[in-house]
């Protein structure tokens, strides 16, 4: 499959349809990876509804197994974000990829994403608790940490430092971008919300369903945005090089470096050939002035 994402910088549009061309051509792929995933969140629909029907049995148990259970699907989600995110890299890289490759690459990586996760939170956090604005700014500048771990190998630190220069100079545009394909997405799953109107009815299990796809198909466009900001990054910091490199090229030399480069040139053989030389031609002088004098005497 040919995509656009190496090929120049995407806009809002473009980043809808080849996020929609992907997903369509690998949907057995991400339709499994959703199932697997989708799985934890059917069993604590359910949960959480017994719950809400028999209050009076809430006790300190459901309420720890309800606990481990949000953990589960925490770590069973990152788990599905990466093994997506490892797909769309395939096809953009014109190569194939199973949904198990996938799941067992990203599994392996698993404890490194949620632990820069963590870390990013406490930031952000942190930044909000500040003012609101900064907050914004560093949500928005570790968008693509989590793609980071997984197609990148960094982790901590460095993965938010390399998801945050991907966003500077551009931060504008991740944000409208972001934004524009949630708000999309988002009225999309409160159009469909408005047909479980029983809360415990059977249409409440496919509208979670059909949403935890459409969350899915936000991931694929985000994906789709973080390689092609990937890319034109990578473009600029090449053409940075090349300039760099003929100026230095073009450059007239300092004092210093013609100095140095005059002292190189000097070669120890070519001072010694010199001074033999010099050595040479004042004993000849020498000789004739010697000559010229005795021949005056006599």
């Amino acid at each position: 499959m040919h995509t656009l994402v190496n090929e120049r910088e995407l806009g809002f549009i473009d980043i809808l349809k080849e996020g929609s061309r992907i997903f369509l051509f690998k949907i057995k792929a991400f339709s499994l990876i959703a199932l697997v995933a989708l799985i934890p969140w059917l069993i604590l629909l359910a949960f959480t509804q017994s719950l809400a029907l028999q209050p009076a049995q809430i006790n300190g148990i459901k309420i720890v197994l309800l606990i481990l259970l949000l953990l589960i699907i925490w770590a069973v989600q990152i788990i599905a974000w990466m093994s997506i995110a490892f797909i769309v890299e395939k096809v953009v890289k014109k190569r194939d990829a199973s949904a198990i490759e996938a799941i067992k690459y990203s599994g392996e990586r698993w404890a490194r994403a949620l632990t820069t996760n963590l870390l990013a939170s406490v930031i952000i956090f942190g930044m909000t608790l500040l003012f609101v604005i900064p907050g914004i700014v560093y949500s928005n500048y570790y968008i693509f940490v989590l793609y980071v771990v997984a197609l990148r190998d960094k982790y901590g630190k460095d993965a938010l430092d390399y998801s945050k220069s991907l966003v500077e100079g551009q931060w504008w545009r991740v944000f409208g971008i972001s934004l524009g394909i949630s708000v999309i997405v988002s009225g999309i799953s409160f159009l469909l919300s408005k047909i479980s109107y029983a809360p415990y009815s059977s249409y409440s299990y496919v509208t979670s369903a059909i949403s935890f796809l459409l969350g899915m198909a936000i991931n694929i466009m985000m994906v789709v945005l973080f390689l092609n900001n990937d890319f034109v990054n990578g473009r600029k910091l090449a053409r940075r090089r090349e300039r760099e490199k003929s100026r230095r090229i073009n450059k007239a030399p300092t004092i210093q470096e013609y100095l140095e480069s005059s002292r190189k040139m000097r070669s120890p053989s070519r001072t010694s050939s010199r001074r033999t030389s010099n050595n040479i031609s004042k004993k000849k002088n020498a000789a004739k002035r010697k000559s010229r004098t005795i021949n005056r005497k006599s």
